[in-house]
């Protein structure tokens, strides 16, 4: 679509305008929406992009896969220039989750979020009212032959206004909680199964779009 061919876009059917005086370009795109970018992947119903603007919104339940994280909420709104993606907001039931293991997924959620990006990469986010997180501890294994494994400890969770976390080389670097955080930590052995996800947890690895589909 851009100029550098270095932003996908795909769907049942699109639409695109482009102003004959101003030459402002403008597409919609409508049913099994597919983006990607410099290793950001997007799917969602429905998608507009206003060049003028330099605004992408996602429609629809839609979900994005930056690295081993996944975020998706009611609806997104993106900043894209530059040949990349900048700012993101995340609005209603917005939530990141990241794969600790099989089972077990380190979450956040809020009802509102705004990531920061760098060349398509999430540098930080901001996640504001009703803000919770649910992650698990771990140690590494004391066990001489898998010193490189890591042991489940417990389950912490964190109910708080806002949450900040910063990243470094793609991983968590910080975790700020603010506004009266309240903190419940649950030995591994204890946690129900039913206790394992926040409300709203949906993990969709299976719909994450192939690089293959750029080539």
């Amino acid at each position: 679509y851009s100029e550098k061919d270095t932003l996908y876009l795909g769907g049942d059917t699109i639409t695109y305008y482009q102003d004959t005086l101003t030459e402002n370009k403008k597409a919609v795109i409508e049913n099994n929406v597919v983006i990607y970018n410099q290793g950001l992947f997007v799917r969602c119903d429905s998608a507009y992009y206003s060049e003028p603007d330099s605004i992408l919104k996602l429609h629809k339940s839609p979900i994005i896969w930056n690295e081993n994280r996944q975020l998706y909420a009611d609806s997104i709104l993106s900043a894209y220039y530059d040949n990349k993606f900048h700012n993101m907001e995340l609005f209603e039931n917005a939530m990141i989750i990241s794969e600790f293991d099989s089972t077990h997924y380190d979450q956040v959620k809020g009802k509102y979020m705004k990531a920061k990006l760098d060349s398509s990469n999430i540098e930080q986010i901001r996640v504001e009212t009703n803000a919770q997180t649910l992650y698990f501890v771990s140690e590494e294994s004391k066990d001489t032959l898998t010193p490189d494994k890591k042991v489940l400890m417990g389950m912490n969770k964190v109910d708080c206004n806002i949450i900040v976390l910063r990243f470094l080389e793609q991983e968590i670097n910080s975790i700020a909680f603010l506004d009266i955080p309240t903190s419940v930590f649950t030995p591994i052995e204890q946690v129900k199964p039913k206790d394992l996800y926040l409300k709203g947890f949906k993990w969709e690895i299976d719909k994450k779009p192939s690089p293959i589909l750029t080539d």
